[in-house]
């Protein structure tokens, strides 16, 4: 019994951990959040067929999901009897007892885990909504990317490849921003929902009603929508950063005149720009096949070690 409260104390503190890096870290970057959003905003608003509306309703769909899913996560957990089971016997215990003692501790012991319930709320809707933020952010810059695409395919004079180039410069600056400002917060979020759809993904397997099992499901359903949401639309930026990149690498180069000025602009923004988690893993697609093959091989094996223990 030690060892499972012990166990069960450390989670806590790792987890607490982490939302109060990612709540800190996120209130920390709420200018830089609101200026990179104001500069790829002034980038967007130029393009032809623009649509922002849908793009925003689709992420904050997403947002509601998960705010909904997060509050059937709560009631259901103060539904369950055998949730801190032990911590509601000493909670009834003191409460009938006369003696101001332990009437200040049901208090004191109530006030902690409003605090505790008050900061995982908290913390989790800013995760979402930061997670919600990158995502959406991605999907604006790879719209300008696109049209990069289809006028690298068309140029005829050196006007159109200038135009081009000061587009491409406009959002890779911001993209460097991005990810300047954003690689540990978006490292940050890979880990809490990793270990988190590791962690309810394990407690699933050996659930002890259902009740429980449902709770569970919902919270790693929740993770693994965050994590998914974040890692795809990372990889499928980078992926057409790239694109864009090769694409103007076999522009042609016109008349010696204009040519040290191309000659600028590819040396100065042709560069291995990406997104990033903490400047240590280039955000692609084999991150997502990694992270669930590695859950899974661990699962695989606690799971086992689980049932013969």
């Amino acid at each position: 019994m030690f060892v499972k409260d012990t166990k069960v104390d450390v989670m806590r503190v790792f987890q607490s951990f982490l939302f109060t890096v990612i709540y800190t870290s996120i209130y920390r970057k709420r200018q830089a959040m609101l200026r990179t959003s104001k500069g790829i905003g002034c980038i967007y608003r130029q393009l032809p067929n623009r649509n922002l509306t849908s793009k925003k309703l689709l992420f904050a769909g997403v947002l509601v999901f998960v705010a909904i899913i997060l509050i059937i996560r709560l009631i259901l957990f103060f539904g369950i009897p055998e949730n801190n089971q032990e911590f509601r016997n000493k909670f009834y215990k003191a409460f009938f007892e006369k003696d101001a003692y332990s009437t200040g501790y049901v208090y004191l012991v109530s006030l902690l885990l409003f605090i505790e319930c008050s900061s995982f709320i908290i913390s989790f809707i800013a995760l979402s909504v930061f997670v919600t933020y990158y995502s959406l952010t991605c999907s604006f810059i790879g719209n300008v990317f696109n049209p990069c695409i289809s006028m690298s395919k068309r140029l005829k004079t050196f006007t159109e490849l200038k135009i081009l180039l000061y587009i491409y410069k406009d959002i890779m600056y911001k993209l460097n921003d991005m990810d300047d400002e954003f690689s540990f917060l978006a490292f940050v979020s890979v880990l809490i929902n990793t270990t988190g759809l590791f962690c309810y993904g394990y407690k699933i397997a050996f659930y002890t009603n259902e009740i429980s099992g449902l709770l569970y499901m919902l919270s790693g359903t929740s993770c693994m929508i965050l994590l998914l949401q974040l890692m795809i639309s990372g990889s499928d930026l980078n992926e057409l950063g790239k694109e864009v990149r090769v694409l103007i690498q076999c522009l042609p180069q016109e008349t010696a005149e204009n040519q040290p000025k191309v000659n600028f602009f590819k040396k100065t923004l042709l560069q291995d720009n990406c997104l990033t988690l903490w400047k240590i893993y280039v955000m692609n697609r084999s991150l997502v096949i990694c992270t669930f093959g590695t859950l899974l091989s661990y699962g695989i094996m606690l799971g086992t070690l689980g049932k013969h223990h």
